[in-house]
């Protein structure tokens, strides 16, 4: 642009600095880079103010662009001179200054040595590293250069001492190159009478492509009349092929012409085996429903007495309990009261041989009946009495009992024998029911847990593939016999951050819900034999990422031994990969039709019979 346009500036303007630079040997190029400040070496000059001002609203306006832009100084390069001789410094070994170690346009040198004192920085070699203490001694430097080190010197103001700060110089980066202006002028040269040539061969070219041009309308014209001959012969030949076709279809119908009726019949007869086999399956089915329905009347009954059993053994367990400890009471005042027997036995001998003696009667010359009644009766008169009307006063309850009492107490002990046997038989039964259940479980589950694996490792690798990551594994209830509450748990994780989340309105959007969806169904499909899968706009929500990823797994995966997806969508991806087992339907119906196809169709037809 600035080439361009050089005539609406009255001084020069140059390029960028870090172009304009010279370097008269490429290894001193770290020591010029590291002296200019980046902002510099990217800077256009001008040599007039007003240039500068109209340069920097050019950009603006016209590209849009901002650069740095800088004002050139009025003075020459050549009134920039070292303020030391360098003669004096070799000693140490100083041998050039940066100003020496490059060529510029003379603005360029001015404003470099101007910005960055470029002729005050002086350089040295391994010999200056050496002696730097003494070279700080004798000389102002406020910067110079080693081989590989720039130390800056700075002076406290207090004290005058002098602080060396040390930094090694990075590797060049732009100036690392040199220019042999002989050699560029004779390239620019080279360039203008190149862009001579190309000129006029550019022109001969024009008129060859016109030339290249008519003769194209004409091959194209002749090739148009030879596609319309070529495509009327490929339909004559069709129809010939066809006609031939047809020809041997009817001469083959005629030589194996069937029996309508015979066949009807034996249709009839296979379907009419088909439909009683059904109904044979369906009375199993009800029978087998039944009898299910009636075990499990049969175990709820047997746990709800087993829970009455049990409960009434408890209380039974505890009245037990405390019969013992009633029974140790008793014994043991049983035992207190033998010992005052005892004592009263002596006693009472000692009276009844007083009593023989006195009345002449000796019982132990009585019957054995009158003896034990004798031996029964209390020793004194008032017990006598008392005893006597206790004993008729039990003779008159039992007298009035009520003999249902002890049926019913007989009755009772048999209901509880015959339902401890049914109980019994019941855990006898519920018992071989567990074992059959357990054996088909043992069938069942792990066949089970085999085809969820497979599913998952399918819906982990397709998750993978959209860098997100997902599982499937079978839901478990706490009772493992609980087979309706049985379950696929479908965990997915589409952010690096998160963990895997069940797979709910509450914790996915809409579109992950629907790309975790369209994942599961492409992870069955290999597993699970169906004719044809149905998709309603299952897109919808998606983000245009993650549709393209579902789209290309679908074509990946569908092959001539899957299920066929028919996918339903009202918008379709643009560049989308379509494979030979693909089929795009797009339907043109409506209210808001701009043709009348019908019409559209009879002309066409009117268009081929001419």
């Amino acid at each position: 642009w600035l080439k361009e346009n050089e005539n609406r500036f009255t001084g020069r303007i140059y390029p960028p600095i870090m172009t304009q630079i010279n370097m008269n040997r490429i290894e001193w190029a770290k020591y010029v880079e590291s002296a200019i400040s980046k902002n510099d070496l990217i800077s256009f000059i001008c040599e007039n103010g007003d240039d500068l001002k109209i340069f920097t609203q050019c950009l603006k306006q016209e590209l849009n662009i901002r650069v740095n832009v800088v004002l050139a100084p009025t003075q020459s390069a050549d009134s920039f001179v070292p303020n030391f001789e360098i003669s004096s410094f070799k000693r140490y070994g100083i041998f050039a200054t940066i100003k020496d170690m490059f060529t510029a346009p003379d603005k360029v040198m001015a404003f470099l040595c101007k910005s960055a004192a470029l002729h005050n920085i002086p350089v040295g070699d391994h010999k200056t590293e050496q002696s730097l203490e003494n070279l700080m001694s004798n000389s102002n430097f406020r910067r110079l250069y080693t081989d590989h080190v720039m130390h800056v010197i700075n002076v406290s103001r207090y004290d005058k001492q002098k602080v060396t700060h040390s930094q090694a110089i990075p590797v060049a980066k732009y100036l690392n190159l040199t220019i042999d202006e002989k050699q560029l002028a004779d390239i620019k040269q080279k360039i203008i009478h190149l862009t001579d040539k190309i000129t006029d061969i550019r022109k001969k070219g024009e008129e060859v492509d016109k030339t290249i041009a008519d003769l194209n309308d004409r091959l194209n014209e002749m090739k148009n009349k030879k596609r319309v001959l070529e495509n009327k012969k490929n339909e004559k030949r069709i129809l010939e092929t066809k006609m031939a076709e047809k020809r041997e279809q009817i001469s083959r119908l005629d030589n194996h012409a069937i029996d309508l009726a015979t066949e009807k019949l034996k249709v009839e007869q296979k379907l009419q085996r088909f439909q009683d086999l059904q109904l044979q399956l369906m009375a199993q089915l009800v029978e087998t429903v039944t009898e299910c329905a009636q075990l499990n009347q049969l175990k709820l009954k047997a746990i709800l007495n087993e829970t009455f059993v049990m409960k009434r053994k408890a209380e039974a367990e505890k009245k037990l309990a405390n019969a013992s400890n009633q029974f140790n009471d008793i014994k043991e005042e049983l035992k207190r009261l033998e010992r005052s027997l005892d004592v009263l036995k002596r006693a009472a001998k000692e009276l009844r041989d007083a009593a023989k003696e006195i009345s002449g009667f000796d019982v132990n010359n009585c019957s054995d009946e009158v003896r034990q009644r004798f031996d029964a009766m209390p020793n004194t008169v008032e017990e006598i009495d008392n005893q006597s009307g206790t004993l008729r006063l039990r003779m008159n309850s039992i007298l009035d009992a009520d003999d249902s009492v002890r049926d019913q107490y007989n009755e009772r002990r048999r209901n509880i024998e015959k339902r401890r046997r049914d109980l019994d038989a019941k855990k006898s039964e519920m018992t071989a029911k567990q074992r059959q259940l357990d054996e088909l479980k043992d069938q069942w589950l792990p066949a089970l847990e085999l085809l969820i694996d497979k599913i998952n490792n399918n819906f982990g690798n397709f998750m993978a593939r959209l860098n997100c990551a997902g599982e499937v594994a079978l839901f478990k209830p706490n009772d493992l016999d609980q087979f309706d509450e049985y379950g696929i748990s479908i965990k997915v994780k589409f952010r690096e951050t998160e963990q895997l989340r069940e797979l709910t309105s509450f914790h996915q959007s809409g579109g992950e819900r629907s790309v975790s969806t369209m994942i599961y169904m492409i992870a069955i499909q290999e597993l699970t034999k169906v004719p044809f899968r149905c998709v309603d706009e299952i897109n919808q929500g998606m983000d245009e990422n993650n549709e393209r990823s579902v789209f290309d797994l679908i074509s990946e995966t569908s092959s001539s031994n899957n299920s066929q997806y028919f996918l339903f969508s009202p918008k379709l991806l643009s560049d989308l990969k379509y494979t030979q087992e693909m089929t795009i339907h797009i339907i043109f119906n409506g209210p808001h039709m701009e043709f009348d196809w019908s019409r559209m169709e009879s002309l066409f037809d009117e268009e081929e019979d001419e």
